[in-house]
């Protein structure tokens, strides 16, 4: 049985960028510092758990089905995720500028299409 690409590619970013956040807050902290007021280590690590969690979550689903009704919990999940990270993240590479925050948008909004695009359309090998 093949993986589906979209939570085996999504799991692997969150568990990535998780892991990065959870063993590097002092550094990732400061990082963000730059942009506004500063950012607590302890805010970074919760935020790696959840991360972390979402990964886990897509990791344990890539096996199954994905799309129509099946897995919906699923990609429901990751497309909020995702949404909500590139909606955010657009903000603040408007107003600081830079190539990272971009980046970090344009990753994020290909994999809320993504996602979109399995919650709203039909699989392509779908009956009608």
């Amino acid at each position: 049985m093949k993986p589906q690409p979209s939570v085996f590619a999504a799991a692997i970013l969150l568990m990535a960028c998780g892991a990065l956040a959870l063993f590097l807050p002092q550094e990732l902290a400061g990082g963000l510092d730059r942009a506004g007021a500063p950012t607590s280590p302890l805010v970074v690590q919760l935020l790696a758990g959840a991360l972390f969690a979402v990964g886990m979550l897509d990791w344990m689903s890539r096996f199954a089905t994905i799309g129509g009704i099946y897995g919906r919990p699923v990609v429901l999940t990751n497309l909020v995720l995702f949404f909500t990270a590139a909606m955010t993240l657009v903000r603040h590479a408007m107003r600081v500028g830079g190539a990272g925050p971009w980046a970090a948008f344009g990753v994020s909004a290909l994999f809320a299409v993504w996602f979109a695009r399995i919650m709203f359309l039909p699989s392509p090998g779908a009956k009608t």
